[in-house]
């Protein structure tokens, strides 16, 4: 469906009325609206579909001393977006494990990230055979090898605090042969697992091992998988 002529001129009357709020000098604010004036319909809903893909997006040119945005530029421009600048903060207590919420509301920022490229996109299939592994460093190889995570992915699980399953994947699903037996015999029996009953021994994982060794081997210390620290004598 074509985009309506109201429609087009709700977003840009959105656009750049949050500019003229942000920018008092309104530079910005006249190069868009040469920028909008510039395209007919057509080109302007493939700009909007380029937004949306990513491939485009919204520019502010700000020059030192002449037209940065102040606090009260920011905050009127907020709040004509309804944009919070200010909320509390929930976090885990480190031995609780509960909730806790900030005492004061603290300024918040606004941080857009796209889909996942490597999971959503190029991804056509997920493994779950992971019996393809090197002897050597426990990783996954062959056709097993599109089972591990990347560091995508990695960063995916530790933005949303996700412990537990960073666990599974580094622990029994990766190079802990160990734990991947129990937790495959407590799914055959139980139909279930609880990650805390499985053994927990640093010298089952088998990467971290090969690590230490290949530093020993180099002639330097390493703690990797002892029980004391190195010190400095």
């Amino acid at each position: 469906m074509a985009l309506s002529k109201d429609r087009r001129k709700a977003i840009e009357k959105k656009v750049l009325d949050t500019f003229a709020l942000l920018e008092p000098t309104k530079d910005n604010y006249t190069k868009l609206k040469d920028f909008f004036k510039s395209m007919n319909d057509n080109k302007f809903e493939d700009w909007l579909k380029a937004l949306k893909r990513g491939d485009a997006n919204i520019r502010m040119e700000a020059i030192p001393h002449k037209n940065l945005p102040k606090l009260d530029n920011i905050k009127k421009a907020a709040d004509y977006l309804k944009l919070p600048l200010e909320d509390y903060v929930y976090f885990r207590h480190q031995k609780t494990g509960e909730k806790v919420r900030s005492k004061y509301k603290v300024p918040m920022g606004y941080f857009h990230v796209q889909r996942l490229q490597q999971i959503v996109r190029k991804k056509t299939s997920t493994g779950t055979d992971l019996s393809a592994r090197s002897q050597i460093t426990g990783q996954l190889v062959s056709d097993s090898a599109i089972g591990r995570v990347s560091d995508e992915e990695l960063y995916a699980l530790t933005t949303v605090d996700a412990e537990y399953i960073m666990k599974e994947f580094f622990g029994p699903r990766s190079d802990n042969v160990i734990k991947r037996q129990q937790m495959y015999q407590k799914i055959s029996t139980d139909g279930f697992f609880n990650y805390d009953d499985l053994d927990s021994n640093i010298n089952q994982q088998v990467t971290l091992n090969y690590l230490d060794t290949t530093i020993l081997a180099a002639g330097l210390q390493s703690d990797l998988v002892s029980d004391t620290e190195l010190r400095l004598k």
